[in-house]
């Protein structure tokens, strides 16, 4: 299993590498109108227009702005394009026999996590994109993208 991992509030998270696109430095973020609340607004790549998921919302952690230190990782979610705005990069890890804790054993852990990786020094939440935004979240998305 190849991971992305990454830090958001002193966490460290990862995605199953396979679903990320790109990371880049964080940029300045355009209001979406008429988008979800859970986007706190889009970013044009290359022309594309791209929603930013308030990522820290959804994982149960205090909002704040964007920091120039930010960095947007992109990936794809259900068929739809989305930036993930974290702290920090940590590395991307090959786990051939990860240790997996159950996730029942950590009661408070949003549904978005689909499983704990024990590592030597500590956690690492791995995120289940599927579960990022409901299914009214992504129609909301991707009506609002498309009317830009």
């Amino acid at each position: 299993m190849e991971l992305l991992c990454f830090f958001v509030d002193q966490h460290r998270y990862a995605l199953e590498l396979q679903h990320v696109y790109r990371v880049f430095p964080a940029v300045s973020v355009s209001p979406l109108p008429d988008g979800p609340g859970i986007l706190q607004g889009v970013v044009n790549v290359h022309g594309q227009a791209i929603g930013v998921v308030r990522l820290r919302e959804r994982l149960g952690l205090p909002a704040r702005a964007l920091s120039v230190s930010d960095k947007l990782i992109w990936v794809r979610s259900n068929e739809l394009d989305l930036l993930l705005p974290v702290d920090d990069i940590d590395d991307v890890h090959l786990l051939s026999q990860p240790k997996l804790a159950e996730t029942h054993d950590f009661p408070a852990l949003p549904a978005l996590v689909k499983g704990v990786v024990i590592l030597h020094d500590g956690l690492m939440f791995i995120q289940d994109l599927a579960r990022l935004l409901s299914l009214q979240e992504q129609r909301e998305a991707r009506d609002a993208l498309a009317a830009i």
